[in-house]
């Protein structure tokens, strides 16, 4: 059962997980998961198991029990609706609104939660050019 979750699971939900459970970032990932292939290649393409990255992370049958088990608790609709609610942004690192300079650090992260608050007036800028009311 568990390996038909993991087919029909969609990258961005895979690096949710993984970015909650490893808390590694896209380099880190790429030497153990696929070494010598490009990690964002290897997700776009399908070509990541679940199943293989517990394998390839954990070394003991329990910890890669316990990884597949978090995928398992990991509510995926609830953190996206809380983002939601919150007007909080996911980016994952195979989006295109992902900062392409981030991919050229050592080691990004996976997914990025951007929270954009937007300003009424009066705005920082114009309080720093607002003229003070004279004293009379």
């Amino acid at each position: 059962m568990l390996g038909f979750i993991v087919k029909i699971m969609n990258a961005r939900e895979l690096l949710l997980i993984l970015n909650a459970v490893t808390n590694l970032g896209i380099k880190s990932l790429e030497k153990i998961i696929c070494p010598g292939n490009n990690f964002i290649s290897c997700l776009k393409n399908g070509n990541i198991d679940f199943n293989e990255i517990g394998k390839k992370l954990f070394k003991t049958p329990k910890l890669q029990s316990k990884f597949l088990k978090h995928k398992e608790y990991f509510d995926i609709e609830q953190e996206m609706s809380l983002c939601y609610e919150k007007g909080i942004s996911i980016i994952s690192c195979i989006d295109n609104s992902y900062p392409e300079e981030l991919l050229n650090i050592y080691d990004p992260p996976l997914i990025l939660y951007k929270n954009c608050l937007l300003y009424t007036s009066p705005s920082p800028r114009d309080l720093s050019t607002s003229r003070m009311p004279s004293s009379a």
